[in-house]
Protein backbone atom coordinates (compact mmCIF):
# COMPACT_ATOMS: atom_id res chain seq x y z
CA UNK A 1 0.00 0.00 0.00
CA UNK A 2 3.02 2.31 0.38
CA UNK A 3 4.70 1.37 -2.90
CA UNK A 4 3.63 4.73 -4.32
CA UNK A 5 5.86 6.41 -1.73
CA UNK A 6 8.80 4.06 -2.17
CA UNK A 7 8.82 1.45 -4.98
CA UNK A 8 11.22 -0.71 -2.94
CA UNK A 9 8.31 -1.42 -0.59
CA UNK A 10 6.49 -2.86 -3.58
CA UNK A 11 9.49 -5.06 -4.34
CA UNK A 12 9.57 -6.25 -0.74
CA UNK A 13 5.86 -7.14 -0.80
CA UNK A 14 6.21 -8.91 -4.15
CA UNK A 15 9.22 -10.97 -3.06
CA UNK A 16 7.59 -11.80 0.27
CA UNK A 17 4.59 -13.16 -1.62
CA UNK A 18 6.93 -15.23 -3.79
CA UNK A 19 8.46 -16.66 -0.62
CA UNK A 20 5.01 -17.58 0.67
CA UNK A 21 4.32 -19.31 -2.64
CA UNK A 22 7.51 -21.37 -2.29
CA UNK A 23 6.34 -22.43 1.18
CA UNK A 24 2.91 -23.50 -0.11
CA UNK A 25 2.01 -27.05 -1.12
CA UNK A 26 -1.40 -28.59 -1.88
CA UNK A 27 -3.11 -25.30 -1.07
CA UNK A 28 -1.67 -24.98 2.43
CA UNK A 29 1.00 -22.54 3.56
CA UNK A 30 3.75 -24.31 5.50
CA UNK A 31 5.77 -22.74 8.31
CA UNK A 32 9.06 -22.77 6.42
CA UNK A 33 10.66 -23.52 3.06
CA UNK A 34 11.71 -27.09 3.92
CA UNK A 35 8.64 -28.51 5.65
CA UNK A 36 7.75 -30.55 2.57
CA UNK A 37 11.26 -31.89 1.93
CA UNK A 38 11.51 -32.97 5.59
CA UNK A 39 8.02 -34.51 5.63
CA UNK A 40 6.46 -32.04 8.07
CA UNK A 41 2.70 -31.54 7.86
CA UNK A 42 1.59 -27.89 8.00
CA UNK A 43 -0.45 -26.13 10.65
CA UNK A 44 -3.51 -24.51 9.04
CA UNK A 45 -2.97 -21.37 11.14
CA UNK A 46 -0.38 -20.08 8.65
CA UNK A 47 -2.81 -20.40 5.75
CA UNK A 48 -5.80 -18.52 7.13
CA UNK A 49 -3.64 -15.86 8.81
CA UNK A 50 -1.96 -14.92 5.52
CA UNK A 51 -5.02 -15.50 3.35
CA UNK A 52 -6.69 -12.46 4.92
CA UNK A 53 -3.97 -10.15 3.62
CA UNK A 54 -4.00 -11.67 0.15
CA UNK A 55 -7.78 -11.34 0.02
CA UNK A 56 -7.50 -7.65 0.91
CA UNK A 57 -4.97 -7.11 -1.88
CA UNK A 58 -7.22 -8.86 -4.40
CA UNK A 59 -10.20 -6.74 -3.36
CA UNK A 60 -8.23 -3.50 -3.67
CA UNK A 61 -6.12 -4.07 -6.78
CA UNK A 62 -7.80 -1.16 -8.52
CA UNK A 63 -6.75 1.30 -5.82
CA UNK A 64 -3.21 0.03 -5.31
CA UNK A 65 -0.27 1.39 -7.26
CA UNK A 66 1.53 -0.85 -9.71
CA UNK A 67 3.58 -3.33 -7.68
CA UNK A 68 6.52 -5.27 -9.08
CA UNK A 69 10.05 -6.22 -8.06
CA UNK A 70 11.95 -4.02 -10.50
CA UNK A 71 13.25 -1.70 -7.77
CA UNK A 72 16.19 -3.24 -5.86
CA UNK A 73 15.82 -3.78 -2.14
CA UNK A 74 18.12 -1.75 0.14
CA UNK A 75 20.09 -4.87 1.11
CA UNK A 76 20.72 -5.65 -2.56
CA UNK A 77 22.43 -2.28 -2.98
CA UNK A 78 24.14 -2.19 0.41
CA UNK A 79 27.89 -2.07 0.88
CA UNK A 80 29.90 -2.19 4.09
CA UNK A 81 28.62 -2.49 7.65
CA UNK A 82 25.50 -1.04 9.21
CA UNK A 83 25.32 -1.14 13.01
CA UNK A 84 22.16 -1.04 15.11
CA UNK A 85 23.59 -0.33 18.59
CA UNK A 86 20.23 -0.49 20.36
CA UNK A 87 19.99 -4.20 19.61
CA UNK A 88 23.72 -5.02 19.15
CA UNK A 89 23.22 -6.23 15.59
CA UNK A 90 25.49 -5.62 12.59
CA UNK A 91 24.59 -6.04 8.91
CA UNK A 92 27.49 -6.70 6.54
CA UNK A 93 27.47 -6.51 2.74
CA UNK A 94 30.32 -7.14 0.33
CA UNK A 95 30.18 -8.64 -3.15
CA UNK A 96 27.59 -11.44 -3.25
CA UNK A 97 27.55 -11.90 0.55
CA UNK A 98 25.03 -10.54 3.03
CA UNK A 99 25.52 -11.32 6.72
CA UNK A 100 24.12 -10.56 10.15
CA UNK A 101 26.13 -10.69 13.37
CA UNK A 102 24.19 -10.57 16.65
CA UNK A 103 25.10 -9.91 20.27
CA UNK A 104 21.52 -9.01 21.24
CA UNK A 105 21.16 -9.32 25.01
CA UNK A 106 17.42 -9.10 25.67
CA UNK A 107 15.71 -12.33 26.72
CA UNK A 108 12.22 -12.90 28.06
CA UNK A 109 9.78 -15.41 29.51
CA UNK A 110 6.08 -16.02 29.00
CA UNK A 111 3.40 -17.41 31.28
CA UNK A 112 3.26 -20.62 29.26
CA UNK A 113 7.02 -21.14 29.01
CA UNK A 114 9.18 -21.03 32.17
CA UNK A 115 12.48 -21.11 30.26
CA UNK A 116 13.94 -17.97 28.75
CA UNK A 117 13.32 -17.52 25.04
CA UNK A 118 16.79 -17.31 23.52
CA UNK A 119 17.28 -15.66 20.13
CA UNK A 120 20.58 -15.49 18.26
CA UNK A 121 23.27 -13.76 20.32
CA UNK A 122 26.81 -14.38 21.56
CA UNK A 123 28.38 -12.69 18.54
CA UNK A 124 26.92 -15.38 16.33
CA UNK A 125 26.74 -15.25 12.54
CA UNK A 126 22.98 -15.42 12.59
CA UNK A 127 22.53 -15.12 8.83
CA UNK A 128 24.74 -15.69 5.81
CA UNK A 129 23.27 -15.22 2.34
CA UNK A 130 24.86 -15.51 -1.09
CA UNK A 131 23.21 -13.83 -4.07
CA UNK A 132 23.60 -16.92 -6.26
CA UNK A 133 22.75 -19.85 -3.97
CA UNK A 134 20.63 -18.09 -1.32
CA UNK A 135 20.71 -19.02 2.36
CA UNK A 136 23.91 -20.52 3.72
CA UNK A 137 23.21 -19.98 7.44
CA UNK A 138 19.90 -19.08 9.11
CA UNK A 139 19.72 -18.92 12.91
CA UNK A 140 17.20 -20.63 15.12
CA UNK A 141 16.46 -20.27 18.80
CA UNK A 142 19.21 -21.81 20.92
CA UNK A 143 16.55 -24.22 22.15
CA UNK A 144 13.22 -24.65 20.40
CA UNK A 145 10.48 -23.63 22.83
CA UNK A 146 6.74 -23.70 22.17
CA UNK A 147 6.05 -20.19 23.41
CA UNK A 148 2.57 -20.36 21.84
CA UNK A 149 1.74 -24.07 22.20
CA UNK A 150 -1.55 -23.75 20.31
CA UNK A 151 0.18 -22.05 17.36
CA UNK A 152 3.50 -23.94 17.33
CA UNK A 153 4.07 -27.48 16.19
CA UNK A 154 6.21 -29.87 18.21
CA UNK A 155 9.75 -30.47 17.03
CA UNK A 156 9.73 -33.66 14.92
CA UNK A 157 13.40 -34.52 15.54
CA UNK A 158 15.99 -34.10 18.25
CA UNK A 159 16.42 -30.40 18.99
CA UNK A 160 19.39 -29.05 17.04
CA UNK A 161 20.09 -25.33 16.78
CA UNK A 162 20.79 -24.03 13.27
CA UNK A 163 22.87 -21.09 14.50
CA UNK A 164 26.63 -21.41 13.80
CA UNK A 165 28.45 -21.70 17.12
CA UNK A 166 31.25 -22.97 19.30
CA UNK A 167 30.17 -25.64 21.76
CA UNK A 168 31.33 -28.08 24.41
CA UNK A 169 29.23 -30.90 25.86
CA UNK A 170 30.29 -31.81 29.38
CA UNK A 171 28.50 -34.03 31.90
CA UNK A 172 25.31 -33.80 29.85
CA UNK A 173 25.34 -29.99 29.81
CA UNK A 174 25.62 -27.83 26.69
CA UNK A 175 28.04 -24.90 26.84
CA UNK A 176 27.99 -22.53 23.88
CA UNK A 177 28.44 -18.91 22.88
CA UNK A 178 24.72 -18.90 21.98
CA UNK A 179 23.99 -18.28 25.68
CA UNK A 180 26.51 -15.46 26.12
CA UNK A 181 24.67 -12.14 26.56
CA UNK A 182 27.87 -10.11 26.97
CA UNK A 183 29.87 -10.99 23.87
CA UNK A 184 32.14 -8.20 22.62
CA UNK A 185 32.03 -7.43 18.90
CA UNK A 186 34.38 -5.20 16.89
CA UNK A 187 34.45 -4.74 13.13
CA UNK A 188 36.62 -3.23 10.43
CA UNK A 189 35.77 -2.43 6.81
CA UNK A 190 38.64 -1.41 4.51
CA UNK A 191 36.50 -1.23 1.38
CA UNK A 192 37.69 -4.59 0.05
CA UNK A 193 36.84 -6.94 2.89
CA UNK A 194 34.97 -6.84 6.18
CA UNK A 195 36.25 -8.31 9.43
CA UNK A 196 34.41 -8.99 12.68
CA UNK A 197 36.21 -9.96 15.88
CA UNK A 198 34.15 -11.52 18.67
CA UNK A 199 35.19 -12.26 22.24
CA UNK A 200 32.76 -14.66 23.85
CA UNK A 201 32.30 -17.06 26.74
CA UNK A 202 30.79 -20.54 26.52
CA UNK A 203 27.86 -20.81 28.94
CA UNK A 204 24.94 -23.11 29.61
CA UNK A 205 21.28 -22.07 29.57
CA UNK A 206 21.59 -20.87 33.17
CA UNK A 207 24.53 -18.54 32.23
CA UNK A 208 27.01 -20.75 34.07
CA UNK A 209 30.51 -21.39 32.76
CA UNK A 210 32.51 -24.58 33.18
CA UNK A 211 34.74 -25.05 36.20
CA UNK A 212 38.40 -25.92 35.56
CA UNK A 213 37.79 -25.59 31.84
CA UNK A 214 38.53 -23.20 28.98
CA UNK A 215 35.50 -20.96 28.46
CA UNK A 216 36.83 -17.87 26.67
CA UNK A 217 36.99 -18.03 22.88
CA UNK A 218 37.63 -15.67 20.00
CA UNK A 219 35.71 -15.85 16.73
CA UNK A 220 36.64 -13.95 13.58
CA UNK A 221 34.44 -13.54 10.51
CA UNK A 222 36.10 -12.40 7.27
CA UNK A 223 34.03 -11.50 4.22
CA UNK A 224 35.34 -10.66 0.75
CA UNK A 225 33.96 -11.04 -2.77
CA UNK A 226 35.16 -14.64 -3.12
CA UNK A 227 34.66 -16.25 0.26
CA UNK A 228 33.64 -16.12 3.90
CA UNK A 229 36.06 -17.28 6.58
CA UNK A 230 35.21 -18.30 10.14
CA UNK A 231 38.14 -18.57 12.53
CA UNK A 232 37.78 -19.91 16.07
CA UNK A 233 40.36 -20.24 18.84
CA UNK A 234 40.80 -19.97 22.58
CA UNK A 235 41.27 -16.41 23.82
CA UNK A 236 44.43 -17.00 25.87
CA UNK A 237 46.04 -19.81 23.90
CA UNK A 238 45.24 -22.55 26.41
CA UNK A 239 44.04 -26.02 25.46
CA UNK A 240 40.71 -27.48 26.55
CA UNK A 241 40.69 -31.05 27.92
CA UNK A 242 37.22 -31.45 26.40
CA UNK A 243 36.21 -31.77 22.76
CA UNK A 244 35.49 -28.30 21.37
CA UNK A 245 33.46 -28.06 18.17
CA UNK A 246 32.75 -25.32 15.68
CA UNK A 247 29.28 -26.17 14.41
CA UNK A 248 28.31 -25.00 10.92
CA UNK A 249 24.74 -26.01 9.94
CA UNK A 250 24.67 -25.22 6.20
CA UNK A 251 21.13 -24.70 4.93
CA UNK A 252 20.30 -27.42 2.40
CA UNK A 253 17.03 -29.27 1.69
CA UNK A 254 16.85 -33.01 1.24
CA UNK A 255 17.69 -33.85 -2.36
CA UNK A 256 20.74 -31.65 -2.72
CA UNK A 257 23.86 -33.76 -3.20
CA UNK A 258 26.39 -33.66 -0.36
CA UNK A 259 29.89 -34.85 -1.24
CA UNK A 260 32.67 -35.22 1.31
CA UNK A 261 35.64 -34.71 -1.02
CA UNK A 262 38.18 -35.19 1.76
CA UNK A 263 38.30 -35.02 5.54
CA UNK A 264 38.71 -31.23 5.24
CA UNK A 265 36.40 -30.42 2.29
CA UNK A 266 32.64 -30.82 1.82
CA UNK A 267 30.67 -29.77 -1.27
CA UNK A 268 26.91 -29.21 -1.39
CA UNK A 269 25.47 -29.02 -4.91
CA UNK A 270 22.59 -26.59 -5.28
CA UNK A 271 20.62 -25.69 -8.44
CA UNK A 272 22.47 -22.37 -8.83
CA UNK A 273 25.96 -23.43 -7.74
CA UNK A 274 28.05 -25.51 -5.36
CA UNK A 275 28.73 -24.45 -1.77
CA UNK A 276 32.25 -25.48 -0.73
CA UNK A 277 33.27 -25.76 2.92
CA UNK A 278 36.99 -26.18 3.55
CA UNK A 279 38.79 -26.34 6.87
CA UNK A 280 42.22 -26.57 8.45
CA UNK A 281 40.82 -29.29 10.72
CA UNK A 282 38.78 -32.44 10.00
CA UNK A 283 35.13 -31.94 9.09
CA UNK A 284 32.39 -34.40 10.04
CA UNK A 285 28.68 -34.47 9.32
CA UNK A 286 26.51 -35.25 12.33
CA UNK A 287 24.35 -38.35 11.89
CA UNK A 288 20.63 -37.55 11.73
CA UNK A 289 17.49 -39.62 11.16
CA UNK A 290 16.79 -38.19 7.69
CA UNK A 291 20.21 -37.02 6.59
CA UNK A 292 19.47 -33.44 7.58
CA UNK A 293 19.03 -31.47 10.79
CA UNK A 294 15.71 -29.62 10.92
CA UNK A 295 14.48 -26.80 13.10
CA UNK A 296 10.90 -25.51 13.18
CA UNK A 297 12.16 -21.94 13.30
CA UNK A 298 13.21 -21.03 10.58
CA UNK A 299 11.62 -24.17 9.11
CA UNK A 300 14.81 -25.17 7.32
CA UNK A 301 16.88 -28.28 6.84
CA UNK A 302 20.65 -28.11 7.18
CA UNK A 303 23.72 -30.26 6.73
CA UNK A 304 25.14 -30.26 10.29
CA UNK A 305 28.88 -29.88 9.70
CA UNK A 306 31.16 -30.23 12.72
CA UNK A 307 34.72 -28.90 12.78
CA UNK A 308 36.63 -30.19 15.79
CA UNK A 309 39.13 -27.70 17.17
CA UNK A 310 42.64 -29.19 17.34
CA UNK A 311 44.33 -30.07 20.62
CA UNK A 312 47.18 -27.65 19.99
CA UNK A 313 48.08 -24.22 21.32
CA UNK A 314 45.12 -21.82 20.83
CA UNK A 315 43.05 -24.68 19.33
CA UNK A 316 42.76 -22.61 16.15
CA UNK A 317 40.48 -23.73 13.33
CA UNK A 318 39.84 -21.90 10.05
CA UNK A 319 36.78 -22.71 7.93
CA UNK A 320 36.32 -21.19 4.48
CA UNK A 321 33.01 -21.03 2.61
CA UNK A 322 32.93 -20.31 -1.11
CA UNK A 323 30.54 -20.81 -4.03
CA UNK A 324 31.44 -22.41 -7.37
CA UNK A 325 29.39 -21.83 -10.51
Amino acid sequence: MMANRNPALGSAAYKNTELLARCTAKGLLHGGPHYVSHGIKPCIHHTFAHAKVLAFVQDNMGRLSQVNKSTPLPRELAKGVKHFPEIAVWLAATGPWRATVSAYDSIYQTKSEPEYIQQATGGSLSLLYHSKVGLVFAASMAKYLQVEPLNQQPNPDDDFALTPRIEIWKDGRWFTNLYDLKAEVLHNDNGKNIQFDVKTTLQDKDRQTMKDEVSRFDIRYLFDSDKTKIIAKTSDGTISPSNVNLVLPVISPTGEKVHQVSNTRIEITKPEGTVVIESTVPLNIKNTKKGRAFNMVPGCEAVPIIASLPITASMKAVCTISVLS
